[in-house]
């Protein structure tokens, strides 16, 4: 969400402090409240996370098995970059799987938005990561040993499907969200 977004849903005045009678800044917010399901929340995230936890172990396998595919130039940085949508993927996983029973518009940005947004990064990187080892490997003579060359295929194609995966759930349970006529209100 952006800044400007964000502002918009807040309201600034100010409030008489009874302790010490004098002015102080107090900021509210005016957005709107959502409700979901607890069943569709912790679904989602329990398969975002388990969907991470085997991304994360293509993304190391892949880094550890010798290959001339992972030494390529334009091989390196897609692999290298699939790293940022992962971490945005655990940190709306983990949001969302906290949230309570009420949550506000930046909560909702904060954890299916980094579901959706980091699913479709990590499934554009992971494609993008495939295809330029399949352009290695039929351009290349070069390979240590085939079967790692495929493996480290594979490991591309393990996080674009993960990505995909995590797309699909974010975009499942954000069908779950209700508004809430009656927000926790400060």
């Amino acid at each position: 969400m952006r800044r400007a977004e964000m502002q918009k849903l807040f309201t600034t005045e100010y409030q008489v402090d009874p302790k010490t009678g004098k002015d102080k800044l107090v900021q509210r917010y005016t957005g709107s409240w959502y409700t979901m399901d607890k069943k569709t929340r912790r679904t989602c995230s329990w398969l975002c996370l388990a969907g991470w936890v085997l991304a994360v172990a293509a993304f190391i396998t892949a880094g550890v098995l010798p290959t001339w595919a992972g030494l390529c130039n334009y091989v390196v940085p897609w692999y290298i970059l699939c790293m940022l949508p992962l971490f945005y993927l655990l940190l709306g996983s983990v949001k969302l799987l906290r949230l309570k029973e009420q949550f506000t518009e930046i909560d909702k940005s904060e954890s299916l938005g980094y579901i959706k947004t980091s699913g479709i990064g990590l499934a554009v990187l992971g494609a993008v990561w495939s295809i330029t080892t399949i352009v290695f490997l039929l351009v290349s003579n070069k390979t240590m040993m085939f079967a790692n060359e495929l493996i480290f295929l594979g490991c591309a194609i393990v996080n674009t499907a993960v990505g995909g995966g995590a797309y699909a759930a974010g975009r499942k349970a954000g069908k779950g969200i209700r508004n809430s006529e009656c927000g926790i209100r400060n």
